[in-house]
């Protein structure tokens, strides 16, 4: 499979579609008549699962959002960041002073970036509600269960499965209690923020994502939809961000802890890094001041072992698209796409083929860490040689946040605590299966 350009998928009569490899994934990326929303959507579908239409959030102005007042104003929620990072690992650990036993990391790294995504997105008074953290959590992994698997039937009668998931977008547990989380902590708040806008005068406008959405919407007081429009577009964005956040800490984290000679690596680096900027005398008591923006980005072979970690996962026919165009069309490679059919990428290839991927080490199906450092390909940066954050326009426009929140948290990590595993570390080659397994033991440094 990983030197084949293209080819149907075997086994699977039913789907009607190629599988495309190689540098051709561009083909696919980059032309307007290949649908990835769609393509996705026919297994899962975000706005059906959440009871969302497009006129309630329009795909296009949610990006922008997230470009405009996310990625843009990143420095100036870095510190933010930092400070509910800490919290979250501190709520989770207590003071860590005797040796704990993590039967599995997840549930940590979910905590730590619930707590500080809450805190960009909703604002620091919000990000102290229980339930607003665990709707953060846990929204994802919730109607994920109710969704279940995928299943052949579902795949052989897309109309089926979007009915379905319709349903659970309707009436599912989940999403209704998730939805009422968010309302009873957001709607008086929207209000309250409405209310000083529409008086004007020295209004102390909140910074957060939440306020960017009133603003883009172009909420009232009068407007009967002003609580849930808001909170349609917040379930979106959890939806987005979070889970996939959380579960990349937890990949790269794991493999620090099959590697723990990184560790000492890491720390090196984080010496230098931190000596230049602040000098001999550091301290280390205020993690907002020690670990900026400026700081993170530097930290190079970090960024390596992020991207190589992401590379190595075991990501294989990923990113559906579906063909929309009139009349059929031909790839360069050969593949013929027929109206409606559907493209899958061969992510496991690209991320695996030497003629790919553009470093010398090479031993490309082996997880070499600092494999990228020198070269031009920071964990942002995507091409067919990464596609972790998919191509093109809808490239995911939150990827800098993301990295930037995943390094900070092994920077935190590897600074204040002692990690180490107990017992082998394994990672998973099943598709359905993403997550690492391993017990860690963590203690508070001295």
């Amino acid at each position: 499979m990983d030197n084949q350009t293209w080819s149907s998928v075997p086994g699977a009569s039913f789907w009607k579609g190629k599988l495309v490899s190689g540098h051709y994934v561009r083909e696919v990326f980059l032309n307007n008549d290949f649908d990835f929303l769609k393509g996705t959507g026919k297994r899962f579908d975000t706005l059906l699962l959440t009871d969302t239409t497009t006129q309630d959030v329009d795909i296009e102005v949610f990006r922008t959002v997230v470009m405009k007042h996310l990625t843009k104003e990143m420095k100036a929620y870095t510190p933010r960041v930092v400070q509910h990072l800490t919290a979250g690992g501190d709520e989770k650990l207590g003071d860590a002073k005797e040796p704990q036993e993590l039967v599995h990391l997840f549930p940590l790294l979910q905590h730590m970036v619930a707590k500080a995504s809450a805190s960009i997105f909703v604002g620091t008074e919000l990000a102290s509600d229980d339930d607003v953290v665990e709707t953060c959590k846990n929204i994802a992994i919730d109607i994920g269960s109710e969704l279940g698997p995928g299943s052949y039937i579902m795949d052989a009668f897309p109309s089926l499965a979007r009915l379905r998931m319709w349903y659970i977008g309707k009436f599912g547990k989940a999403i209704n209690k998730h939805r009422q989380h968010l309302l009873r902590a957001l709607g008086p708040v929207i209000d309250k923020r409405l209310a000083a806008a529409e008086k004007g005068g020295d209004w102390d406008r909140p910074q957060d994502i939440l306020q960017d959405i009133i603003e883009t919407i172009n909420l009232t007081l009068d407007n009967p939809k002003r609580h849930i429009l808001p909170v349609k577009w917040l379930l979106a964005l959890f939806f987005a961000s979070i889970h996939t956040t959380s579960e990349n800490s937890t990949i790269v984290l794991y493999r620090i802890m099959q590697n723990p000679e990184i560790i000492d690596v890491l720390l090196e680096e984080q010496n230098q890094v931190l000596e230049k900027h602040y000098g001999s005398n550091i301290d280390y008591s205020d993690t907002t001041k020690l670990f900026t923006g400026e700081v993170i980005k530097e930290l190079v072979k970090l960024d390596s072992l992020c991207r190589e970690a992401m590379r190595a996962r075991n990501s294989y026919l990923e990113l559906p698209h579906t063909y929309v165009g009139k009349s059929r069309i031909t790839l360069s490679c050969g593949a013929i796409i027929e109206p409606g059919h559907d493209v899958l990428i061969n992510m496991w290839g690209n991320h695996r083929d030497a003629k790919i991927q553009r470093d010398t080490i090479g031993d490309h199906h082996d997880f070499k860490p600092f494999r990228f450092v020198g070269l031009d390909r920071q964990s942002t940066k995507i091409g067919d040689d990464f596609l972790m954050f998919g191509q093109g326009r809808h490239a995911c426009p939150g990827r800098w946040f993301a990295i930037q929140e995943i390094k900070t948290i092994v920077s935190v990590l590897i600074r204040y605590y002692k990690l180490t595993p107990n017992g082998p570390i394994t990672f998973p080659t099943h598709p359905r299966m993403p997550m690492p397994m391993g017990q860690v033991i963590i203690q508070r440094r001295q």
